[in-house]
């Protein structure tokens, strides 16, 4: 894939956007919408990235992108968390590292209240969206046979997922809403639609 300088600005824009946010801006106290985009940006970048691929060349290529930094990263977390937390912490990031070794962060944290407050250490947290990104690579190939053959399957599972969404908000699930891979599939489909059907690159 080229280098698309509206990728990285987006991106750029979506980092600004989570950092502010839990800086406690007042102003950008829904900056956590930029991980929405990511999502939105992941989705896109995967349909181009695939739309030439296979299942197997797609996972080697993504593995050898993501997993070494991925696992280099709570390793340090693990090390630094020894150094200079106390035992109850320290159990904590422990914890936090064996769901982020098994791609579970999301689970691990969706019955904490943490993503939204600043007093907690929780230096593996961010890994909860990686997470939720790597469940969705591994049904990828799947979702992208079908929604390739039939537009109405992509506009099915969107609507599902998006009302799943919103359902879990309405009845005070929202954490589950925000952490959970199936409210999420609408967003990595909107990335999937717009590589598709208004991005030269993402034609099949």
């Amino acid at each position: 894939m080229l280098f698309r300088l509206d990728i990285q600005i987006l991106r750029g824009i979506a980092v600004l956007y989570v950092i502010l946010f839990h800086l406690n801006f007042e102003f950008f106290n829904s900056g956590f919408l930029g991980v929405d985009v990511f999502f939105v940006i992941s989705g896109f970048l995967m349909t181009v990235i695939y739309k030439n691929s296979n299942a197997i060349h797609f996972y080697k290529k993504r593995a050898k992108r993501l997993l070494p930094a991925y696992f280099f990263t709570i390793f340090i977390a693990i090390l630094l968390a020894v150094v200079v937390v106390n035992p109850i912490d320290l159990e904590e990031v422990l914890e936090e590292a064996i769901y982020a070794s098994l791609f579970l962060s999301n689970i691990g944290f969706l019955n904490i209240d943490t993503y939204y407050s600043s007093t907690e250490f929780r230096p593996l947290l961010h890994f909860w969206s990686l997470s939720v990104e790597i469940q969705f690579y591994l049904l990828f190939p799947l979702l992208f046979y079908f929604a390739r053959k039939h537009l109405i399957f992509v506009l099915l599972i969107v609507g599902i997922s998006f009302t799943l969404c919103i359902y879990l908000v309405a009845i005070n699930f929202s954490d589950a809403s925000f952490f959970l891979m199936p409210t999420r599939i609408w967003e990595f489909f909107l990335g999937y639609v717009a590589a598709k059907y208004f991005n030269n690159e993402g034609q099949t």
